[in-house]
């Protein structure tokens, strides 16, 4: 067991005078409630020690609350601006593109349609459409379409002979189609026609007035021009006389 040290008490300290108290002097005893005075429980039951911070005020949880709300509007703006000078192009960013990125990028390439109509010479002023179209294939051509209103009056701002094959042939009654397969979305009939005499007018030609005319495909006196085009890619030109045409 532990050893303590000795205690000695003055020899002139009179221990009586501690003892005798007057009872009427003693102040009364305050009891807890339930209890009897000689339960009465220590002293430090009765003292409740807070060395927590006191709790915020509802005031002050608002005002907090609102600081940071005023903070997070001027983060927003800002971010905002921001974005508006990546749109409109007011910051460049640099960008570094690697020779792997630009060899596996899709590469889009515009196509040009370069469009002549080739008159052809007096050896061929006198021809049937059949024999007509022949000629025009063996250029790489066909006798002369139209695939929109500019082709139609590219074709007609030059000089004409008196009557001319047009590739153009009837199918199925009254529908006009150009050798692609496909209706002609340019015509230009005269007055009454087209009339498809006795039912063999499945041709058409170009009368000198510039207006068409069905007519039989093995009928004679008529020459002709060939419609040959090519198909570039871009920054290619057409040549002075061809047309760059849009389908």
């Amino acid at each position: 067991m532990p050893s303590f040290g000795k205690c000695e008490l003055p020899e002139d300290l009179n221990l009586d005078e501690y003892s005798q108290v007057n009872n009427d002097e003693r102040p009364e005893e305050q009891t807890a409630p339930g209890t009897s005075p000689s339960q009465s429980p220590p002293p430090y039951f009765s003292v409740v020690v807070n060395n927590s911070p006191s709790a915020p005020s509802t005031s002050e949880l608002a005002t907090e609350q609102k600081s940071w709300m005023e903070k997070l509007k001027g983060i927003s703006i800002i971010l905002k601006i921001v974005i508006a000078l990546f749109t409109i192009g007011g910051i460049v960013t640099p960008i570094v593109v690697s020779k792997t990125s630009l060899r596996s990028a899709p590469v889009s390439i515009e196509k040009i349609r370069c469009v002549e109509f080739r008159p052809m010479t007096s050896d061929f002023s006198d021809s049937t459409f059949p024999s007509s179209k022949a000629t025009c294939n063996r250029i790489g051509g066909e006798v002369a379409f139209f695939l929109n209103q500019q082709e139609f009056e590219f074709f007609e701002d030059r000089d004409h002979p008196n009557e001319e094959w047009l590739g153009i042939f009837r199918v199925n009654g009254n529908q006009w189609f150009t050798p692609l397969g496909e209706e002609s979305p340019v015509l230009n009939w005269r007055a009454g026609e087209p009339s498809n005499l006795e039912g063999r007018e499945d041709c058409v030609q170009r009368r000198s007035t510039g207006k068409w005319n069905d007519v039989p495909c093995d009928s004679w006196n008529r020459s002709f021009s060939c419609r040959i085009e090519r198909i570039l890619n871009a920054p290619s030109k057409c040549n002075e006389n061809e047309l760059k045409s849009y389908r």
